[in-house]
């Protein structure tokens, strides 16, 4: 009950982490629409990892899902394991391509995931007592 209340808490500090962020990616170099088509359908390994005032990583999610989405608004996902949506903050150069190869994921019920298109990692660093500067 304790580690699901923690695994809960720490979501939220993602999720309030993903949104600074994304407001901060709001003047980042976005493609034109026509591009952004090319990206729907395609599966995306996000990494996303907390780091301490030391740089120390202390909470690292992983997530995969296919994109449905892209706007000026974010990057949008399809999450594999739970069909539920999740955006990414809208910086398509963000987007590497994958190699090809099995990757074994640490979090959710897909514990693995063969040739994704893309990967994506994202840093979130703490600032005094929370988690609001990115990169």
């Amino acid at each position: 009950m304790v580690a699901k209340m923690l695994f809960n808490f720490k979501m939220q500090i993602l999720r309030i982490s993903l949104f600074v962020l994304t407001i901060v990616l709001c003047t980042a170099s976005f493609a034109h629409p026509q591009s952004e088509k090319k990206y729907i359908g395609k599966t995306v390994i996000a990494g996303i990892n907390l780091r301490d005032k030391n740089n120390n990583i202390v909470f690292s999610y992983q997530i995969t899902g296919k994109i449905i989405k892209v706007n000026s608004n974010g990057i949008f996902l399809r999450i594999q394991d739970t069909n539920k949506e999740f955006s990414l903050p809208p910086n398509l150069t963000a987007l590497k391509v994958a190699m090809r190869g099995i990757y074994n994921l640490k979090n959710g019920d897909v514990k693995s995931i063969e040739n994704p298109d893309y990967t994506i990692i994202y840093d979130v660093h703490q600032t005094k007592n929370n988690y609001m500067s990115c990169f």
